[in-house]
């Protein structure tokens, strides 16, 4: 037996046990006074097919106790006109109990959605401590003096913003790259970048992390590569495999390269932005330019990923 029949069932045996209680002191008048409310809470609970079912068993039970000329099969005019009464406005209640029906489905979907966004936010923020935290102790170890150290984390500060930024703009949804790179890159010169590939989602931790990473190799190539001299630029190209997002970033025209003698955090940093089985970063120092590859995973609509709150801390 399905649950809608079941409801009709249940309410309409409650109904009509209610009605016959209410015999002595109603007889054959008003009978259908436990039934109204009997189809409106079966078509609430249950939906229209139980509510539809509830009707005519209602209706079928008070022509069979209150109406003797229909138990009788002889019905007259004044008893069919009841119970097709009953039956038009039981559809009216049908109709209205589906409203508010969807209306409790809303207001239970929107509680639901708050829990959600609460708890996402709370998570967000810890990361986002957690980030901050590290980048100050990190700037700090690789800081010679407190100008460079203001200097330094006040750019990476901003890079994690832009980034939370883009994030917030489509808080549901997946984190679109290339607004996120192009957000990142901008105060660099959007102009000295070529951003190439389809349409990839990231998630929102993932994006942090790859903000952050984007951020170092753009100041590196600020400071030593191709955007040190006027002709250098930067080519990012992406493709999407199954399930993973394979990204490169080349330096073109620009100095010769030498490998750092010192590896401080933006090194760290490249090698450590993404767990190992959520994503990998590869960074090569070609003499014609540096050269980094960058596999991460590609983010479905109800993807999520845990990678920020630790990142810095692994470099």
């Amino acid at each position: 037996m399905s649950s809608s029949a079941l409801y009709a069932l249940v309410i309409t045996l409650v109904a009509t046990l209610l009605r016959l209680a209410l015999d002595p002191l109603l007889g054959l008048g008003v009978p259908f006074i436990s039934f109204f409310p009997a189809v409106m809470i079966a078509a609430v609970l249950g939906g229209a097919l139980a509510g539809l079912l509830t009707l005519l068993l209602c209706a079928v039970m008070a022509a069979f106790f209150w109406f003797p000329s229909l138990r009788a099969l002889q019905p007259d005019g004044a008893a069919m006109a009841s119970v097709a009464a009953f039956l038009v406005f039981g559809s009216v209640l049908i109709g209205v109990a589906l409203m508010v029906r969807v209306l409790l489905r809303t207001v239970i979907e929107a509680e639901e959605r708050s829990r959600v966004l609460a708890h996402e936010m709370k998570h967000r923020i810890g990361n986002t401590l957690a980030v901050v935290q590290a980048l100050v102790r990190q700037t700090r170890r690789s800081a010679h003096s407190l100008e460079e150290f203001d200097a330094v984390f006040t750019e990476r500060i901003a890079a994690l913003a832009r980034a939370q930024d883009v994030v917030s703009g489509n808080p549901n949804l997946p984190t679109e790259l290339r607004q996120l790179l192009a957000g990142v890159l901008r105060p660099f010169g959007t102009e000295r970048f070529s951003l190439s590939g389809p349409t990839a989602g990231i998630s929102a931790d993932t994006a942090m992390s790859l903000a952050l990473l984007v951020h170092e190799l753009a100041t590196n190539a600020l400071k030593y590569g191709a955007l040190s001299v006027p002709a250098g630029r930067v080519e990012l190209s992406w493709r999407l495999g199954e399930g993973r997002i394979d990204l490169g970033w080349q330096e073109r025209d620009g100095p010769p390269v030498t490998v750092p003698e010192r590896a401080g955090f933006g090194s760290k940093l490249l090698k450590t932005a993404f767990a190992a089985d959520m994503g990998e970063t590869t960074i090569l120092y070609e003499p014609d330019g540096v050269r980094c590859a960058i596999a991460l995973p590609a983010a479905s609509p109800a993807a999520k990923a845990d990678l920020v709150a630790g990142f810095v801390a692994r470099a």
